[in-house]
């Protein structure tokens, strides 16, 4: 699960809120494992971004997060920190924006 802190200092999780409707005015990200570990990315960059990866069971209708991704954008570079939700596994990615 990721959380979010805004600008104007109001915490945000993705249980309480949208990431289109805060996604301009967050300046602190980070994501919680299964083990409530915290996983904190710098505060104040530029952008931040997250999503999720999901495979779908056309039969079934059941739709299963695989990971959570976090990150932000920097100098014209994105840096991400994958979450396998399988596993716990942390990956950092990093690419040219």
């Amino acid at each position: 699960m990721w959380n979010a802190k805004t600008r104007n200092g109001q915490e945000i999780n993705e249980k309480n809120s949208q990431w289109s409707t805060i996604s301009k005015d967050v300046c602190e990200l980070s994501l919680i494992n299964k083990n409530n570990q915290t996983i904190s990315l710098p505060s104040n960059m530029p952008e931040y971004i997250q999503f999720k990866s999901a495979s779908a069971n056309m039969v079934g209708g059941n739709v299963e997060i695989e990971s959570r991704v976090i990150g932000f954008t920097f100098n014209n570079m994105i840096v991400c920190v994958r979450l396998d939700e399988k596993t716990n596994n942390i990956s950092i990615e990093v690419g040219k924006r």
